[in-house]
């Protein structure tokens, strides 16, 4: 990503919901009511698009059909890599192969 990231207004949807993807959470249309972060996801994610963050959108299939699950890659995958270090005494090159990168 080039150049500096926007910033939004504390205490905005936008800003609740970034904030909450760079902890290495995932959040679906659902979960995003549930926590008061607003009715309209996805226009909250075109948001930060625009403002240069990373959010991806994965795909998951349900029994009535599929809906979308948002994350930011890079703070999933330092979360993942937290969690197993913090399970387990890992070697360098297990840590690395966990954080993505190639050894």
């Amino acid at each position: 990503m080039k150049g500096k990231l926007k910033t939004f207004k504390t205490g905005s949807q936008n800003s609740k919901i970034l904030a909450y993807l760079q902890q290495g959470n995932t959040l679906t249309v659902a979960e995003a009511r549930e926590l008061g972060f607003g009715d309209n996801l996805r226009s909250r994610v075109s948001n930060l698009h625009e403002a240069g963050h990373n959010v991806v959108s994965e795909r998951v299939d349900t029994s009535t059909g599929f809906i979308a699950r948002y994350h930011i890659e890079e703070a999933v995958n330092k979360k993942v890599f937290k969690v197993e270090e913090d399970e387990c005494d890992l070697d360098y090159k297990q840590r690395m192969i966990i954080d993505g990168m190639e050894v």
